[in-house]
């Protein structure tokens, strides 16, 4: 004969492939020769009539057992409600230090919409309060304020260097150097510049200072490089020996003279 547990498999099968039953609940094994069944739709309760006969000889029959779906997420109908509490407080008293004079302890009351109410205490003794304008007991800045460039100059470097009307110097400009490997076989033009040959290689741009490359002379064409004592010494002797040359040649030219008159 079949045992219990075949019956409980059939049986869930046939409640399975039942048109009006699968749509309403759901079952599954408890035990060997139990059955569950779960209402699919959360909050629909439902009536199960078990009728169970002895065949004879056989172990007593279990009834099934029901279990309501109440798991079920659309069965959450709780509705929500926004709480704002209602707080009120003493008002605050300092002394003439700014310490705080009175009250201490601020309690907060609360009332809620559903008619709970709250409260906390609150430290405030050590809060202080300073009434008046302010004043800065100091102050520092980063960077300097607008101002016009009146001048310029020159470092070694190749800087170049603006003066402003706030008295401060800041580099704004570095010239490129041009080198050359042969710079003696530059060729010279109009305006006291040179330009490139096949001699004298072609040109490298860097920076004075840098690479052990030369340096910037600032202000080179303002200093002289001549002696003027030595020169107006120079041309003082010059001056008198054209002087006493051009005596020779004026009495060269009267004896000449005399001499020609005299042969007539």
């Amino acid at each position: 004969g079949d045992t219990l547990t075949t019956v409980q498999t059939n049986l869930i099968g046939q409640i399975t492939a039942d048109g009006t039953l699968s749509p309403l609940v759901t079952p599954s094994t408890n035990g060997t020769d139990g059955i569950n069944l779960l209402s699919t739709t959360a909050g629909v309760a439902y009536t199960l009539t078990t009728a169970v006969v002895n065949a004879g000889g056989a172990p007593g029959n279990t009834a099934t057992s029901t279990t309501a779906n109440y798991t079920a997420i659309d069965d959450n109908t709780a509705s929500t409600t926004t709480t704002t509490a209602s707080v009120s407080g003493p008002v605050l008293t300092f002394k003439d230090d700014g310490t705080l004079a009175s009250p201490t302890t601020l309690t907060l009351a609360a009332t809620f919409d559903q008619g709970a109410t709250s409260s906390a205490a609150i430290d405030i003794s050590k809060m202080t309060q300073f009434y008046g304008d302010f004043l800065p007991l100091g102050y520092t800045k980063d960077g300097f304020a607008s101002s016009s460039m009146r001048s310029f100059g020159f470092d070694s470097s190749g800087n170049v260097l603006g003066t402003f009307e706030d008295n401060t110097v800041r580099p704004i400009y570095k010239l490129a150097l041009g080198v050359f490997s042969n710079p003696n076989a530059l060729q010279a033009v109009n305006g006291n510049v040179f330009k490139s040959t096949n001699d004298s290689g072609g040109v490298t741009i860097t920076t004075a200072g840098s690479e052990g490359y030369a340096t910037f002379m600032p202000n080179a064409r303002e200093l002289s490089n001549v002696d003027i004592a030595d020169e107006f010494s120079k041309m003082m002797m010059t001056q008198t020996a054209y002087n006493a040359a051009s005596t020779v040649f004026r009495t060269t030219d009267e004896m000449v003279t005399v001499a020609r008159d005299l042969k007539r």
